[in-house]
């Protein structure tokens, strides 16, 4: 096998699929950004909350709960895929989808994971 396939092949990025791993995925590729991205990836996660949250309650009627969603992000900016941990309702169902569709956030590395997590107060 070519050394290079073997290793796109089985890379952290390609053979992390559980929940637990993309997440640890997501919190290493959070922590490694400077000041400026890390202001630009909150400022893109803020947009697509404050309107995925009035959508999730206007679709589903139901309070958001706590939850966390992982995503990865391509080159161009866009989610290619996306997580929720077990056990979210339909609200958290549906902003997983809003994020998965409307979050648009550039990385210098590609794929890229990040998280949003939400604690209801």
């Amino acid at each position: 096998m070519n050394k290079f396939l073997f290793l796109i092949l089985f890379s952290p990025a390609v053979l992390a699929q559980s929940f637990i791993d993309v997440k640890k995925l997501a919190d290493e590729h959070e922590s490694a950004l400077v000041a400026e991205e890390k202001k630009t990836l909150i400022s893109a996660q803020g947009k697509l909350a404050s309107n995925a949250f009035g959508f999730c309650f206007n679709q589903t009627r139901q309070q958001p709960g706590n939850f966390v969603v992982v995503v990865r992000i391509g080159s161009n900016g866009t989610v290619e895929k996306s997580w929720l941990k077990k056990g979210g309702n339909a609200f958290a169902q549906c902003f997983k989808e809003q994020m998965h569709k409307h979050l648009y956030y550039v990385p210098k590395k590609a794929p890229f994971y990040s998280s949003f997590d939400y604690t209801q107060s």
